[in-house]
């Protein structure tokens, strides 16, 4: 799983050159570069910005273990 990831990332890494090409061509050097800013600002922000974030320290799960899956329904297995 994680050569497919490192794959696509990748393969799809030479898009971010052309988006911003594309942009400092038609919009200008400077909406480019504030633009671009900006996206990486709120990436790196993220997880500041996003509760979900904090959620991925708790241990245990985050899901009420009483309830039944659809899938272990009638087989007899435990919920997870």
């Amino acid at each position: 799983m994680l050569s497919t990831t490192t794959a696509a990332t990748q393969l799809v890494t030479p898009l971010g050159g052309l988006a911003a090409g594309f942009l400092a061509d038609s919009a200008g050097l400077q909406s480019a570069l504030v633009t671009f800013g900006g996206v990486y600002l709120l990436a790196t922000l993220s997880p500041v910005i996003f509760p979900v974030w904090k959620r991925m320290d708790r241990s245990g799960p985050s899901h009420d273990t009483t309830a039944t899956s659809l899938s272990s329904r009638g087989t007899g297995a435990r919920p997870v």
